[in-house]
């Protein structure tokens, strides 16, 4: 079934700032990252157990990409990592401080890297 999103690559360079496949600028300068990044997207959207390993391969081409960390963040999260997620979380917020305002407003970098999730979700 189509999803509207692009193949993976080519990457597309606008301004200085590679696209994600959903079409917005990614502050990174690392097409494997990227491309990583995308496919975990994907593979978190269809729950794939692979979205994880893939977010953090993103990481690894680029320790920089707050997104990536986030991704990991959300991944760690759903299985019940709590402690790794919010770990997880708080690189995503460091790194996102030197990015686009779009970055650093998402909703996994904003609202996890206080721990927010375990205490809403679980009592103590």
């Amino acid at each position: 079934m189509p999803t509207g999103r692009r193949p993976f690559p080519p990457l597309i360079n606008y301004q200085g700032k590679l696209l994600a496949s959903n079409g917005l600028p990614v502050s990174t300068e690392s097409s494997p990252a990227l491309e990583s990044y995308d496919r975990a997207v994907d593979g978190l959207l269809a729950w794939d157990r692979q979205a994880l390993d893939l977010f953090r391969a993103a990481t690894a081409c680029d320790p920089g990409l707050a997104l990536g960390h986030a991704g990991a963040s959300v991944c760690l999260f759903l299985e019940e990592r709590f402690d790794e997620a919010i770990a997880s979380a708080k690189v995503a917020r460091a790194a996102a401080a030197t990015q686009t305002d779009r970055e650093r407003r998402h909703g996994c970098v904003r609202g996890s890297a206080s721990g927010r999730w375990r205490r809403n979700t679980y009592p103590g």
